[in-house]
């Protein structure tokens, strides 16, 4: 027997990377014409803000002139501001306008400087400036010691022509108003003194004297303060050991007098009730007689009933003896009754009387 034939079928064509790189290109087709035109915008874009910077240069230039020769700006600001234009806006670098701007600036400078010293001299000190004082100026501007007309009102304002005429000295400023102008010689210069008056003296002087001055017055007159202070403080003293000794003498005569009030107070008090109590008792003791008396007396009447009735009727003795007994007996309870009643009586008379005692003792402690 023959063997077996086996037949291989081949697998279908993968065509997956090949989609994926013509995706791949046409992404890339599509990246590449949209940085093309977005290149294309930007430089569209550029070439309007040149244009529109360009045709408003000319008018910048202008103004920047203007704002140079009319000394709102200087130099080297208004040079800044047209390179700062010109690259904002693309424009080739505007050097021959730079160098036209400045060759007029500087050639209109030192008329402008002369112009602007002679009015500082003017306002400042009241004169001309002489040339040999415009000729210095235009030498330091020149060599950058002034970079302004204001830095030269500020120096001539520190010169000692200033300082003498107008004194805007700070601390003579400060010293006209603490201590008065300062004096002046035949010729009016200044001295350098002034008079000033303090305390109600006149003090004359230098600005050091017067103030030396000033503090001995001020010492003299802190000493006299304290030495018053002193002496017054120990017046109190004296008289306030014055008055506590008094004091104490007089709130030892007061206690002295109320402890005497308060024992006569007591003593009257403790009579008082002596007496109460004695005549308490003398009543109790009549009262309990009289009642020993009356059961006497009944006890021998009843005696004498018993014994008359006694033949005729044992039963009505007994009952008149049993009645005696019972009537002796009342009898007796109503004189203890009396007899402690006189008894409770005396004693609220003692404690009232003991109470008027203590209330007039502390009315005395008050009224001291």
């Amino acid at each position: 027997m023959g063997g077996k034939s086996v037949t291989y079928k081949a697998p279908p064509t993968d065509d997956t990377f090949s989609k994926y790189l013509a995706y791949q290109q046409n992404v890339e087709k599509d990246l590449d014409a949209r940085a093309q035109q977005e290149k294309a915008e930007a430089a569209a874009e550029k070439a309007a803000r040149t244009a529109t910077g360009a045709s408003g240069y000319a008018g910048f230039r202008d103004t920047i002139q203007q704002q140079l020769y009319g000394n709102q700006i200087d130099l080297g600001s208004g040079i800044s501001q047209i390179r700062d234009y010109a690259t904002k806006y693309n424009l080739d670098p505007p050097e021959k306008d730079i160098a036209d701007i400045t060759g007029v600036y500087n050639a209109a400078l030192p008329g402008k400087r002369a112009t602007g010293m002679s009015a500082a001299y003017e306002e400042l000190l009241g004169r001309q400036a002489t040339p040999e004082e415009l000729s210095k100026g235009q030498e330091r501007f020149q060599q950058g010691y002034y970079g302004s007309i204001e830095d030269f009102k500020g120096s001539l304002a520190k010169s000692p022509e200033y300082q003498e005429k107008f004194n805007q000295s700070y601390l003579d400023n400060y010293y006209d108003t603490m201590f008065g102008k300062q004096t002046v010689d035949e010729k009016g210069g200044k001295t350098g003194k002034r008079t000033f008056t303090f305390d109600g003296k006149t003090l004359t002087g230098s600005v050091a004297e017067i103030e030396e001055q000033q503090s001995n017055i001020k010492e003299s007159r802190q000493y006299l303060y304290a030495s018053g202070l002193t002496k017054l403080q120990g017046e109190i003293d004296k008289e306030s050991l014055a008055l506590k000794n008094e004091g104490a003498v007089r709130m030892a005569e007061i206690a002295s007098q109320a402890g005497i009030r308060q024992t006569e107070i007591t003593s009257q008090a403790g009579i008082k009730q002596t007496e109460i109590g004695s005549a308490a008792n003398i009543r109790s003791s009549e009262l309990a007689r009289e009642a020993a008396i009356r059961a006497a007396e009944i006890a021998s009447g009843a005696s004498i009933r018993s014994s008359e009735i006694a033949s005729g009727a044992t039963l009505g003795a007994a009952r008149i003896a049993s009645e005696g007994g019972i009537r002796q007996a009342e009898i007796g309870s109503e004189g203890s009754q009396k007899v402690a009643k006189i008894g409770s009586e005396g004693s609220q008379k003692v404690a009232k009387i003991g109470a008027a005692g203590n209330l007039y003792s502390n009315l005395v402690s008050g009224f001291w």
